[in-house]
Parts: structure tokens; C-alpha cells; sequence
């Protein structure tokens, strides 16, 4: 119960953090319950597991209650700034005087002075020379000096004078004007936006007001009109609401969370029977080259994702993959594997059980090894068949120590992105959905492209599907360690009444 209070407020920190965009009070946060875990462990004896707490707290409660903080926001590309950094940022834009001639002007360099910008104004007989500067550097405001005709000038190439930097750039003069950079010249600017008592905004040159909407997170006028980009607000349950109720969310969401379950469910049981029958296989008496046959079963683990992930795709893409090539020679047609759903589902559950099974080869053979030979034994002798006593003696035994790993590897399955990204990337995508949900997209390969690949950058929304990933995995994590603690107390209650009963 004071774990959830203490996430709450962490959680409550991070709102406030990504509406006003610092994270001091989060990282403060995080030391402080730093401290805390590291005071109690202290208390209890357990000193050196003090830098295990100290990285699990930045490392994971920290990110976690960080995007629970986003999911609360309308936090996304048309929402970037807090409301005070969008009034500044609002506040020094300019626009050109229409009544004002604008300046030309040249790029000029002077020995051991540097690169400036000459502006002249011929018809009102105005000339300008400014400060040195530097193109690849960021420059605020330049200041302007008048200058006469001045020896020593060297012109530059007419190619250089229409960089994309000269946009950016502002000249101050003598009498403070601010000139800006448009269509080849430079112009007298004036605020765009003037700043009423109510914290409304007036646009100069319309006179159209515009008030804070903190609901929808803009500055929008009596028309509905609004002033982009808006600011970062919280909206509450919404990003949730809108996950689980919006048609074109909620059904993507229901298709991808199926086949997450399906890979990673697949993946687990096929992992164990794999593992189980190799590790029954290598622990076989008679067996010759052991050793041999066991480093070639684990080589899978032992190879980045990446080269696996890569070496199926050649194997079997269209009109270059070798097994793709024999199937065409035999079948006179090649298997569009990266082009089918289904094809592409069962290549990602292939590619993921053999990344998988490994682990559970190894751990299935040294627990075969350790089973106790005494049990099987009296079964041999009261004439059990071979196969109940692999159903009745060995798999209880072997599913119980082994449940552990299963439920890391399901939920490393479940969350995979890596293998999808480079295998298939989601493909291929259904059709008609909206937004784009491929048939071999997870829930995390989904989220990561509502991110990254959408151009709204929606990380309220993202943030709001990772947290309910968290939830699921986290009570997952929470029904298992249940169920283990529950089979203990089973043991050790069976054990006493043994102990109780032989006394």
C-alpha cells in the first residue's frame, strides 16, 4: 500500500513536471526515495543491496512514473511548450511593417575581422555594417553600427548570399529597430502579438483577440480560430478514454493485444517442449559427442537478434531466398512470406522460438539431472510405464522449477520489439485501418510507431497505452509470485504435518 501511495505522488510530480517542462522535481523526488529504500535496507541489515535499489528506482520507477505523468497530458507535437515558455515564445515573434521599404544587403569579410552583413537602404540614403558573426553558429540579435564607405570590404560570391541561415538572423539598429529577413531582404518587424492585462493575446495587424484555452491546451479566438503550436495541459482520463472507446483505436488495440497474447503464448509452450525433449535427448546415456551437440544447441542464444532476424529474411524473401528459391524449383511457386498475414505471423513465432529455446534446453537439462533418481526408481520397479512417469513424476517437477523462466520468457515475447522491427516492421498492414496496424505488430512495436512514426507525435496517447502495458505486466508478475508464495506455504505446511506425524 506504500509503494502505490508513494507511486501516486512521483506520478502527481511528473504531471507537474511535463506541463511546466523541468524535471528537478522529479529527479528530487527519485533521490529522496532513494534514500528512503536505501535508509530501510540499512535498518533491516541488507546494506550492499543499496546500489540495486538506488538503479532500480532511477532506472525503472523514475521512467515509469514519468510516462504516467505524460499520459495525463495532451503532450504532442502541436503541444511542445508549457503555457509560459508558448506567451514568450508568442511574444517575440514579428511580422513586416507593410509601410516600410526593406534593405538590401550583402555579405562582406574584412582581414582579421571576420564575415558581417552590409545593409543599405539607397532611397532614404541609410547604410548599416554589422558585428561579426558566424553562419554555423546561433545568432539572437545582431547589432547594427553606420558606417561610411569603409576600405578593406571584400564582397563575397552572389551563391552565397541566400543561405537558409539569413532567416534566422536579426539586425538591431541605432534606433532599436528589429529587421528581419523575407524574400531576398531585410524589413522593419513589429510584435505579432501584444500582451492584454486579461492574458489575452491581440494580433497586431488583425486586432483579433485571443484567449488561453487550458482545456484544449491553445490560445483561441472568438471564431475558434487558434495560434499554433498550442501549450502542454493536463487533460486527465481522456488519452485513456480515448484508447478504449475511440473506434480507430480500440479495434487496432484488440487485434494487436490478441497477437501479442497468441505469439507469446505460442512462443512459451513451444519453448518448454523443445527445450524438455533436447534436454531428454542430450542427458541420453549412451550418447556420443555431447559436448558438441550441446554448444550447437545453444549457438541461437549466443547471436544478436539482429543477425537472426536478418538471416530468416534472406532465407526466405521473395525471388533471392534460398529456401524461398528450392520451394519455387519444387513447388513452382514461392511462399510470400512477408506479404501474407498469416505467413508473417507464423515466420515471427518461428524466428522467436529460436531465440527462445536455449534457455529453456539448458535449464531443462540440469534439471533433468537433478530429478531424484529414488522416486523413479520404485515407479521402474512397481511397473509404471515409461510414459507415466514422464506425465506423472518428471513434467510436475520440471513445470514447477521451470515456471519462473517461462513467465520471463512470456513476458519478454510479449514485449518484443526488436525482432518485429527487423523482421517484419509490422507488415503487412491491415487494410483500412486508421491509423496503420500491421498483422505482425505487438503492443510495444504498435506504441513505438504511434510515437515515432505518426507525424503527430501523440505522446499522451503513447504514454497512456505504455502505462497500461505496465499495469498488465506488473499484474502478471503480481498473480505469479502470488501463486508461488501460495505453492511454499502448500510445502511447507505438507512438510510439518510430516514432520509431525514421523515425531
Amino acid at each position: 500500500m506504500l509503494a502505490v501511495v508513494m507511486l501516486m505522488m512521483v506520478t502527481a510530480m511528473a504531471i507537474y513536471c511535463v506541463t511546466q517542462q523541468t524535471l528537478f522535481p522529479l529527479v528530487l523526488a527519485a533521490v529522496l526515495l532513494s534514500v528512503v529504500a536505501v535508509w530501510r535496507i540499512h535498518e533491516t541489515g541488507s546494506i550492499l543491496l543499496a546500489p540495486l535499489i538506488l538503479v532500480i528506482v532511477l532506472v525503472t520507477v523514475l521512467p515509469v512514473a514519468y510516462s504516467l505523468g505524460v499520459s495525463f497530458t495532451n503532450y504532442s507535437s502541436s503541444h511542445v511548450l508549457s503555457q509560459q515558455a508558448l506567451k514568450v515564445e508568442l511574444l517575440n515573434r514579428l511580422v513586416i511593417r507593410d509601410d516600410q521599404e526593406g534593405f538590401g544587403y550583402d555579405l562582406v569579410t574584412m582581414p582579421d575581422d571576420g564575415l558581417k552583413l552590409r545593409v543599405q537602404n539607397v532611397s532614404a540614403d541609410e547604410s548599416y555594417l554589422s558585428e561579426s558573426f558566424s553562419p554555423s553558429s546561433e545568432n539572437d540579435v545582431l547589432s547594427l553600427l553606420e558606417h561610411g564607405p569603409e576600405p578593406g570590404f571584400l564582397p563575397l560570391a552572389d551563391e552565397s548570399l541566400d543561405h537558409p541561415w539569413l532567416k534566422s538572423i536579426r539586425l538591431r539598429t541605432p534606433e532599436q529597430d528589429v529587421l528581419i529577413y523575407h524574400d531576398g531582404r531585410f524589413y522593419p518587424g513589429q510584435p505579432a502579438y501584444q500582451l492584454q492585462p486579461d492574458g489575452a493575446l491581440l494580433e497586431t495587424t488583425s486586432g483579433i483577440r485571443y484567449q488561453i484555452d487550458r482545456q484544449r491546451g491553445f490560445y483561441v479566438s472568438d471564431t475558434d480560430r487558434v495560434l499554433t503550436p498550442g501549450f502542454i495541459t493536463i487533460v486527465g482520463w481522456s488519452n485513456y478514454v480515448r484508447l478504449f472507446t475511440d473506434p480507430d483505436l480500440a479495434l487496432p488495440l484488440l487485434q494487436v493485444l490478441c497477437w501479442s497474447l497468441i505469439l507469446a503464448s505460442t512462443t512459451v509452450a513451444a519453448t518448454f517442449v523443445i527445450g524438455l525433449v533436447l534436454g531428454a535427448l542430450i542427458n541420453y546415456p549412451g550418447l556420443s559427442f555431447r559436448n558438441l551437440y550441446r554448444t550447437l544447441l545453444v549457438l541461437p542464444v549466443a547471436v544478436p537478434v539482429v543477425i537472426s532476424s536478418q538471416m530468416f529474411k534472406g532465407l526466405l524473401g521473395s525471388g533471392y531466398g534460398d529456401i524461398n528459391r528450392l520451394l519455387g524449383y519444387l513447388y513452382k511457386q514461392e511462399l510470400p512470406w512477408f506479404d501474407d498475414p498469416w505467413l508473417s505471423r507464423a515466420l515471427v513465432i518461428v524466428v522467436n522460438i529460436w531465440i527462445c529455446y536455449p534457455i529453456c534446453f539448458i535449464a531443462s537439462e540440469k534439471l533433468l539431472q537433478r530429478l531424484p533418481v529414488a522416486i523413479i526408481e520404485h515407479a521402474t520397479l512397481d511397473g509404471v510405464h515409461w510414459y507415466r512417469k514422464w506425465w506423472n513424476l518428471r513434467l510436475p517437477i520440471l513445470l514447477r522449477e521451470l515456471l519462473p523462466l517461462l513467465s520471463i520468457i512470456f513476458a519478454f515475447s510479449f514485449n518484443n520489439l526488436t525482432l518485429v522491427q527487423l523482421l517484419t516492421d509490422g507488415a503487412p498492414v491491415i487494410f483500412g485501418s486508421n491509423p496503420a496496424v500491421g498483422s505482425t505488430d505487438t503492443l510495444v512495436h504498435w506504441n513505438y510507431h504511434m510515437v515515432f512514426d505518426d507525424d503527430r507525435f501523440n505522446f499522451g496517447l503513447a504514454s497512456a497505452l505504455a502505462s497500461c502495458l505496465f499495469l498488465l505486466m506488473g499484474a502478471w508478475i503480481l498473480i505469479h509470485t502470488r501463486l508461488r508464495r501460495s505453492e511454499r506455504d502448500i510445502e511447507r505446511g505438507m512438510q510439518e504435518s510430516i514432520n509431525v506425524k514421523a515425531g
